[in-house]
Order: structure tokens, then C-alpha cells, then sequence
């Protein structure tokens, strides 16, 4: 009866943390190595504007700071990513819960599905 449900609502939430946890915690991984290398690569300009004084290498600074600008764009877009996943999965959850009401375990296993 009672113990039943309440076992189901805790395995299902148990479910659905650990989904949620790993593909965020993907996403916040992901972030903080962009955000590394952004770190490295402000370390190494000063060096690499030097080189970039050798008439040879006088493209090094264009294509560092190209580098440097596309590895910001990544940790945005990682940020805006883990916030859409969210936002896609508070708007699934709405959705398969009105077309499963009362049935928890059903929920969990129809979002699994819709994510995987």
C-alpha cells in the first residue's frame, strides 16, 4: 500500500537525481577545462606577443587570440547548454507527468527514454 508508493517515489527520485547529476555534471566538467585553457592561454600571451615580433611568426598573435576567443565561446555555450538542459528538462518533466499522473515510476522510466 502506503510503504509501495513511497518506496517507488524515493527509487524514481534516487532515477532521476543521478540523470540529472551526471549530464550536468558533463556539462560543468566540460566548462571548467575551457575555462582552464582560457587561463593557460592569458599566461602564455605575453610570450606569444614577443614571438609574434619575429617577421616569420607575425600570424602567431592573430591565430592565438582566435584560439583564445573560440575557447570563450565554448565555456559559454557549455554554461547556456547546461541552463537549456535544464530548462528542457523542468518542460519534459511538466509534460510526461500530465500524461502519467500517479504513476511515478512510469515518469522516470518515460524521461529516461526521451533522454537517452
Amino acid at each position: 500500500g502506503q510503504w509501495g508508493k513511497k518506496f517507488t517515489y524515493a527509487f524514481v527520485s534516487v532515477i532521476d537525481s543521478l540523470i540529472m547529476g551526471i549530464i550536468l555534471d558533463v556539462f560543468a566538467v566540460a566548462s571548467f577545462s575551457t575555462r582552464l585553457m582560457i587561463i593557460l592561454m592569458l599566461g602564455l600571451s605575453g610570450f606569444i606577443a614577443i614571438l609574434s615580433m619575429i617577421p616569420t611568426l607575425e600570424n602567431i598573435l592573430f591565430n592565438f587570440f582566435k584560439k583564445l576567443f573560440g575557447f570563450i565561446m565554448a565555456s559559454g555555450l557549455f554554461t547556456l547548454g547546461s541552463i537549456m538542459f535544464l530548462w528542457l528538462y523542468s518542460l519534459l518533466n511538466e509534460i510526461i507527468t500530465t500524461i502519467f499522473p500517479g504513476n511515478p515510476l512510469l515518469i522516470a522510466f518515460s524521461k529516461v527514454l526521451v533522454l537517452y
